[in-house]
């Protein structure tokens, strides 16, 4: 069972966010702080393993809290705040992930799986019952990807990629201001955009819908498509549903 720890000053978004973590078999809440101080000294009694972190918390600020952590204690932290602009701080501090207000159950069951993972990773025994760890992308938060690109981390926004394309085991993004591989896998990141508007239409493509010039009909119910860039890709077999499934949303 993974030991809680909620710090939120606001009740509508405490009562939220206990009602998402009651909802999960693994996790258990040991205490719900509605300022900095009260977490401080909740953490030493507690001992937490997860904490939800709201940045803007009176008393204590959420990055002071972090400052005044015994970080070889500290348990892993998910931020929860309405403001991107902490979002660097937080990944150089290694957060698990960075809630952005106001975000939805599936956009926490995904951190959740990160926290999970994380934890995986770390040694830590996973309860038995809770839902199954699936891939990680740890640098999804809400519209934005966190790509780490050589020793730099990019934060880019979704609606700016045009496509990703698989190669071997980095990727190429394209967006509309440049053009950059990463190592990771293409199914990974996936996982972390919208359905709505990122579509496989390929083994190694992804391609976002809204950048999509023309599709011209092929054999055996494939298409050529060409992005407003003037790239081109062709759908295999394997995504023929996903593709029609598409057409028939536009």
């Amino acid at each position: 069972m993974i030991r809680v720890l909620i710090a939120e000053d606001e009740p509508h978004a405490r009562d939220k966010l206990r009602e998402l973590v009651l909802a999960q078999p693994d996790l258990k809440i040991v205490a719900e702080c509605a300022d900095g101080l009260q977490a401080l000294q909740a953490m030493a009694a507690k001992q937490p393993e997860l904490l939800f972190l709201d940045i803007e918390l009176p008393g204590l600020n959420g990055i002071d809290l972090v400052k005044s952590m015994d970080r070889s204690r500290a348990p892993y932290i998910v931020i929860t705040t309405a403001y991107s602009e902490h979002a660097v701080w937080a990944f150089d501090e290694n957060v698990v992930d960075y809630l952005l207000k106001p975000y939805d159950q599936a956009r926490f069951q995904r951190a959740l799986q990160r926290v999970r993972l994380a934890m995986r990773d770390s040694g830590i025994a996973v309860t038995p019952g809770a839902p199954p760890i699936g891939n990680s992308v740890s640098w999804h938060a809400a519209d934005t990807l966190r790509l780490k690109v050589g020793t730099r981390i990019k934060f880019i926004a979704t609606a700016k990629v045009r496509y990703i394309k698989a190669q071997g085991d980095h990727i190429l993004v394209n967006t509309v201001d440049q053009e950059f591989r990463v190592r990771e896998r293409i199914k990974n990141i996936e996982t972390a955009l919208s359905c709505d508007q990122f579509i496989r239409v390929h083994r190694s493509a992804l391609l976002n819908v809204r950048y999509i010039k023309e599709m011209q009909p092929r054999q055996h119910g494939d298409y050529e498509i060409t992005m407003q860039d003037g790239a081109v890709f062709r759908t295999s077999a394997s995504y023929r549903t996903s593709v029609r499934g598409m057409m028939k949303r536009s």
